[in-house]
């Protein structure tokens, strides 16, 4: 009897149980160390994301302290918020580079990038203006912004950190996976494998869900940061615009104060890309256009922005000036046309009223030249006059009498009678001479056929030889003054001199002259008793003292300015500028301003 053959599939259902269960076993060992590599590789990225992230923290913290101190230094805050909200693009610039190779890390990285560019673009957008005045009122919401920044940097870190934790967790338990599969037997590892699985599943699952609602947490507050900086803009007393990038001047956003400065609408203005054309003045019309379509092909705006004048629909014109801003993407492609339009009527009113104002002061100068110059002319021509009176007259007869005088000396017989005669003989020869000094006084020939310097030279000769003080002169001139200037000068310093010479008791007076600017400077100075300028000026002597007014009027008449130096001991110093050509004033080397605040420092010794 033939035997049966012994039936070998329970065996072969083993092994291929067994193989099956081997390929499972291996194919899940390949998954398990490819998780954990993956997973070790984004623990890394998270770990790099938390850096970032704290660092994007420090920076947002230094930004909002440098914002609190504005109200002190508004200019430099200006600087310290563009030197933060670098250092806080470069911090979310890395945070993306290191998110960029995970979808749910790009996610968080995303979310803080939002109101980080919606701060850097309501910063760029105010711009530094004149003292700092847009940020300061702007401050508040640039308060808030960053505030937002923060929050956002918070849960970012938050989750970065949570997500960090369960992946580590994560991790351990697929290594203990990894264990067990390694130990389980066949129908163990099945069954474990299949735990795995749901348990990744019902992961995957919950992972979905709050990632769905992260995202919806995320646009919320995109949008609610978007109402904020609306709100924030059409807040400002400016129109901000935005317009394609195309040079097609279709403009995408305009804010409502559009109708408050330019009188249309915003609807009107979005709707009609030719409005802004045909309500420019016709005598701007073509420099604006021509700087716009330069802007379109150049891309880089002027930095001091346009002004041109708008044509309102009412007829009313209005002066705008323009500031725009290409801004770009990452790769430096431009996104859109920002640019903000402010209202500059009343400072434009001002400037021409201050233009007129200098065109009539300008008038006003010349005027007051021409006036100056012929008192000056007038009174030397008296001067002149009087001085050939003296001397064809008075001088004459003088010295006839002294002659008859002489002549009748030598016939009186008598001495009492010679004696007397003698002594008028010798009063008229006195007042010989004081009429000649009298000449001099009135009109020294030499300052018109020698100058100013020899003038003076010989003015300060006469009153040593006369038992005055002694002097000298410093002439630094490199040219003579004009006739005007140089009359003015030489009264000036024959009063200083006089009163050096009167009521100072002067043993000394020191004269120079220094060509300064377009003028010249002269200093006189004694060393005399000295005395109390504001007193001298103010007090009760002040009639006394008319000489020191009627210098600073002579001055300041031809447009210069004149200082007065003294105190009692010290001395007096005369000092004082005249332009060359005397017309109206001129900014010469130590302005009026600065002389009169050394006339009264020099005068507070005297109290």
């Amino acid at each position: 009897m033939r035997s049966r053959p012994r039936r070998s599939w329970p065996l072969a259902a083993g092994l291929a149980l067994a193989a099956l269960a081997g390929l499972v076993l291996e194919l899940a060992l390949v998954r398990t160390a490819a998780h954990l590599g993956e997973a070790s590789r984004r623990l890394e990225r998270l770990s790099a994301a938390r850096l970032e992230l704290a660092g994007l923290g420090d920076a947002v913290s230094s930004a909002r302290e440098r914002l609190r101190a504005i109200s002190d230094e508004p200019v430099r805050g200006s600087l310290d918020l563009e030197e933060t909200d670098e250092l806080i693009g470069g911090r979310v610039d890395a945070l993306l580079r290191v998110s960029r190779d995970d979808p749910w890390l790009w996610r968080r990285a995303l979310a803080v990038a939002a109101p980080a560019d919606a701060y850097a673009a309501a910063l760029d957008l105010l711009g530094p203006l004149p003292e700092g005045t847009a940020i300061r009122v702007a401050a508040p919401a640039l308060e808030r912004r960053l505030g937002e920044l923060e929050r956002a940097t918070e849960r970012a870190s938050v989750e970065v950190a949570a997500e960090a934790v369960r992946l580590a967790r994560r991790d351990a338990a697929d290594r203990r996976a990894a264990q067990r599969l390694l130990v389980g037997l066949g129908g163990g590892i099945l069954l474990v494998g299949a735990g795995v699985a749901l348990a990744l599943a019902a992961a995957g699952r919950r992972r979905v869900r709050l990632e769905e609602r992260r995202r919806t947490e995320a646009e919320t507050g995109r949008a609610l940061a978007e109402e904020r900086f609306r709100a924030l803009v059409e807040q400002l007393p400016a129109v901000i615009y935005a317009d394609r990038p195309d040079g097609s001047m279709v403009t995408e956003y305009v804010s409502p104060q559009v109708e408050r400065i330019l009188g249309v609408t915003a609807e009107e203005y979005l709707a009609d890309p030719g409005l802004r054309e045909r309500h420019l003045h016709p005598e701007d019309r073509e420099r604006v256009m021509a700087s716009v379509r330069r802007l379109f092909a150049e891309g880089r705006p002027s930095p001091e922005g346009i002004e041109y004048r708008w044509v309102r629909p009412d007829g009313r014109v209005v002066w705008v000036e323009d500031r725009s801003a290409m801004i770009r993407d990452g790769a430096g492609r431009p996104l859109l046309l920002q640019g903000m339009m402010l209202d500059v009527t009343d400072r434009k009113r001002a400037e021409e009223e201050l233009s007129w104002t200098l065109r009539r002061l300008r008038e006003l100068s010349e005027q007051r030249r021409s006036l100056l110059r012929r008192v000056v002319d007038a009174q030397e021509r008296e001067r002149e006059r009087i001085a050939r009176d003296v001397h064809d007259d008075p001088i004459q007869k003088v010295t006839a009498l002294g002659i008859r005088l002489a002549h009748l000396r030598g016939q009186v017989a008598t001495e009492e009678g010679r004696r007397v005669l003698a002594e008028l003989e010798r009063t008229a020869q006195a007042t010989i001479a004081s009429l000649r000094g009298l000449l001099f006084d009135l009109r020294p020939q030499a300052l018109d056929r020698d100058g100013l310097a020899a003038a003076v030279r010989l003015l300060l000769s006469k009153v040593h030889e006369e038992g005055g003080p002694a002097g000298t002169l410093d002439d630094g001139l490199v040219r003579e003054p004009e006739p005007e200037a140089r009359t003015i000068a030489y009264r000036i310093v024959q009063e200083a001199v006089a009163r050096a010479r009167k009521h100072a008791g002067a043993s000394r007076i020191e004269v120079s002259f220094r060509e300064e600017g377009d003028g010249f400077r002269v200093r006189v100075r004694d060393d005399g008793r000295g005395f109390c300028p504001d007193q001298a000026l103010r007090g009760a002597g002040a009639l006394e003292h008319l000489g020191l007014s009627t210098m600073r009027e002579r001055a300041e008449t031809a447009g210069g300015w004149f200082r007065l130096e003294s105190a009692p001991g010290q001395g007096t110093a005369v000092e004082f500028w005249l332009p060359s050509a005397v017309a109206g004033p001129r900014d010469g080397p130590a302005g009026d301003g600065a002389s009169r605040g050394a006339a009264a420092e020099a005068g507070g010794a005297c109290l």
